[in-house]
């Protein structure tokens, strides 16, 4: 049997709502007209239908005649473009059950047994997706994407069940197209650490800018969305963000990312004197212990304070903020004293896309992202230690606070 679009028997199809809608055949767009892409529309969103209903539904103010007339000409189209897509019987007709639509899987995340707790990841992408067939304002289809709003909104209040202990706070570059030309954006990103160990990327926010307010917005969207405040927050060091965290959770304790620091040591460090700081500077964060890293940032004061007042401003603009770390297991230390976890989701994200030069539009950039983590093809590891976390929750370690 001939099938069309070059599809045969094994075909995979792929038909998109959120964001817009895309049918692809193997990978490959395809392209339908406008009566036909409301029809399979439709059928993704209600499921096998009488031919009266679909034909009502889609041609409600014309006859009865005319409206089935349109549909069996709507099929036929379908059939001839996209054979085997259709399940078309006398008096009804569906999708063909291999078809995989993106709304049934945001459907599938939303069910209680897929709770934020277990996945969150994927309702995060499920939110980044966009909406249901805009520009579409067929009154189905203005219901349809109500209901589905519904159902995004009730499965991201789950995410105040989230046992969150650690939250690692960084923004990543992005080039997109906007408008006639292709600009750098900053992304900002949310990954978290819950009671197993686990990292989850909790959220991501494309902004024009690192600015205060941004990240301002970015954590005021993840406190409506009911994150309890972490036990502490890792972030680099840009005002905007360190300022965001004590306005909305000013409890919460800062790290300061040690490899930003040590970067922004080097660069006001004079060429013969860099690996010397250096040295004296990891004697501080690789300590063994809080007091032992006390005497080695008294003694880098010492030792460079006149011949590179700089360097030593820097380090002191830090302060206590670069050795929060000490105050968490032993085991930890070392992923809780940079952004790292980031710094390598963004190094795999780059890896997967180098072919793409450029993403076509925002909302391209956010899915493919998303999709890449969600899917598990990008994984993110358990912290070390991650038997403690639930001690650190809990506050029964003893943990090393030693002045």
């Amino acid at each position: 049997m001939q099938r069309g679009s070059g599809a045969d028997e094994s075909s995979q199809f792929d038909l998109r709502l959120f964001g817009c809608w895309d049918l692809r055949v193997d990978g490959r767009a395809v392209e339908l007209g406008g009566r036909e892409q409301r029809l399979l529309a439709l059928l993704a969103l209600r499921g096998r239908r009488s031919r009266s209903y679909v034909a009502g539904t889609l041609w409600p103010d014309t006859t009865e005649n005319r409206a089935q007339t349109s549909l069996r000409t709507a099929v036929l189209r379908s059939r001839r473009v996209v054979d085997g897509i259709l399940d078309a019987g006398r008096t009804t007709v569906a999708l063909a059950p291999g078809v995989r639509v993106d709304v049934h899987e945001m459907l599938r995340v939303a069910e209680p047994r897929h709770a934020a707790v277990s996945d969150p990841d994927a309702i995060t992408a499920m939110m980044a997706a966009g909406d249901l067939l805009p520009g579409w304002y067929d009154d189905w289809v203005i219901f349809e994407r109500e209901r589905l709003q519904h159902v995004r909104l009730r499965a991201l209040e789950s995410l105040a069940e989230l046992e969150l202990a650690y939250l690692y706070l960084d923004a990543i570059a992005l080039r997109v197209r906007m408008g006639q030309r292709v600009v750098s954006v900053p992304v900002l990103v949310a990954l978290g650490v819950l009671a197993d160990g686990s990292k989850q990327l909790l959220a991501m926010e494309m902004c024009t800018s690192e600015s205060r307010d941004a990240w301002r917005g970015f954590l005021e969207s993840l406190t409506a969305r009911g994150l309890v405040a972490p036990k502490v927050c890792v972030v680099d060091g840009n005002p905007g963000l360190r300022g965001a965290i004590e306005r909305s959770w000013p409890k919460t304790l800062v790290q300061r990312c040690t490899v930003h620091k040590l970067r922004n040591l080097l660069r006001k460090a004079p060429a013969h004197a860099l690996e010397a700081i250096k040295a004296d500077y990891h004697r501080i964060v690789y300590a063994a212990s809080l007091a032992e890293a006390r005497k080695a940032w008294a003694a880098f004061v010492r030792k460079w304070k006149k011949t590179c007042p700089g360097v030593v401003a820097s380090l002191e603009e830090g302060g206590d903020e670069l050795l929060t770390f000490f105050a968490f297991p032993a085991e930890q230390w070392k992923c809780l004293r940079t952004t790292n976890a980031i710094e390598r989701l963004n190094e795999e994200f780059r890896r997967r896309v180098k072919t793409q030069g450029s993403f076509p539009a925002e909302d391209a950039a956010m899915v493919l992202l998303y999709g890449l983590v969600a899917t598990g093809q990008i994984k993110l590891r358990k912290i070390d230690g991650p038997h403690l976390v639930r001690a650190v929750l809990a506050k029964t370690l003893a943990l090393d606070r030693a002045a």
